[in-house]
């Protein structure tokens, strides 16, 4: 699935996706459109996903809770910043599994999921037994690859962590890119998480 272009309407972030993999989408912000022959050469038929001003993505956010234990903490009491990445995992994981996607049963199909790519912003440490919320929203979807905007927040809201990640989706036994399976696209784009 392939963004196709980004406008900007009254101040607020708008995307365009390609028909018809947002076909079932629903949203209150969606809206479609039927681009004409003369502007595009052809007739397609888009969806417009209002993502707000703050980005929002596809999908609703999906919050998973973290509390931080002694294994999580440097000596100083404060999170190791490379525990961060595990939280981020976790959250990806769960959200998956909310929409019944199992990472175990994608093994046992010889498809994984690797990240690609990941953009970290480190705002302030988290300290022993804190609680945490890793929010997950996906900012991007094509057929073997999902962008993700994470954060984790304290009971506040206030950011501690923020990440951009980029996950490949891959056959395991040749470790090259694949396109995911159709159900999760389905779900995916269906899901309320």
């Amino acid at each position: 699935m392939n963004l196709y272009t980004c406008w900007v309407f009254s101040q607020k972030e708008v995307i365009l996706y390609r028909w018809p993999f947002f076909s079932s989408l629903k949203s209150k912000n969606s809206q479609r459109y039927t681009i004409n022959d003369k502007e595009l050469g052809y007739s397609e038929i888009f969806i417009v996903l209002n993502c707000g001003i703050k980005l929002q993505g596809l999908s609703k956010p999906f919050t998973w809770p973290v509390t931080v234990y002694y294994e999580d903490t440097d000596a100083g009491g404060v999170v190791y910043h490379s525990n961060y990445l595990k939280f981020f995992e976790r959250a990806r994981t769960e959200m998956l599994r909310s929409i019944g996607v199992s990472q175990q049963v994608l093994l046992e199909q010889n498809i994984g999921f690797v990240v690609r790519h990941m953009d970290i912003d480190f705002i302030q440490g988290a300290r022993l037994d804190d609680s945490l919320q890793v929010i997950t929203n996906i900012y991007e979807l094509k057929r073997a690859t999902l962008v993700f905007c994470q954060e984790i927040v304290n009971p506040d809201g206030k950011a501690l962590c923020k990440a951009m990640v980029k996950v490949a989706c891959i056959d395991n036994q040749k470790m090259k890119p694949k396109a995911m399976p159709t159900f999760i696209l389905t779900e995916l784009t269906n899901s309320d998480c």
